[in-house]
């Protein structure tokens, strides 16, 4: 791994302790690091930004950890991304992190999204393993000019496939696997 591997940021749309998105996401992290990559992931809590609203902006400023977060996606070459579906789609904390990291910024100038690659993955107890999820996120990344991979996963029968915060599935570790591999090669 050197400065010029590629730079792979996970996010999880998940704040939950013990997300199965998190486990899922670590896997893939993990695997996109063994192929040389290098990665970091974004932790959001339910209080990392408030809700997006110009109001807010225009009266408070700009969030305490965005322009952190904000240069580190302006530096990455491409993203992976694990949400929950909630109601079709994905969670409220990754659509308000895509929102206000998207602003432009005059104390962090740059592209945090257009033309860069995103592998998807999303994590369920059920048996579709949040896909609907998958495709409003997919729409709404596209919008912003992210290519989207090509190798997507929606992980189902999350309880029965994980133990201690790790996948134990060969198959679901292979299909993981698959997105951060591709993710990878499209990010060099």
């Amino acid at each position: 791994m050197t400065k010029f591997s590629p730079l792979i940021v996970g996010v999880c749309g998940s704040a939950r302790e013990g997300s199965f998105n998190h486990v899922v996401l670590n896997h893939a992290l993990a695997h996109a690091e063994s192929l040389g990559a290098r990665v970091t992931k974004i932790e959001m809590k339910g209080d990392t930004f408030p809700n997006f609203c110009e109001d807010l902006e225009d009266r408070d400023g700009r969030p305490t950890a965005l322009n952190d977060i904000r240069r580190l996606c302006v530096e990455a070459d491409g993203y992976i991304m694990a949400s929950p579906e909630y109601n079709g789609g994905p969670t409220g904390i990754l659509k308000n992190f895509i929102d206000w990291v998207s602003r432009s910024s005059n104390e962090v100038p740059g592209t945090p999204f257009r033309h860069k690659p995103v592998g998807l993955l999303s994590a369920s107890t059920g048996r579709l393993g949040g896909i609907k999820g998958l495709q409003c996120l997919r729409m709404v990344l596209g919008h912003l000019g992210m290519h989207i991979s090509g190798k997507e996963f929606a992980f189902a029968g999350a309880r029965e496939n994980t133990a201690d915060g790790k996948v134990t599935n060969e198959f679901m570790a292979s299909e993981v696997e698959a997105v951060a591999e591709r993710l990878v090669e499209l990010s060099q």
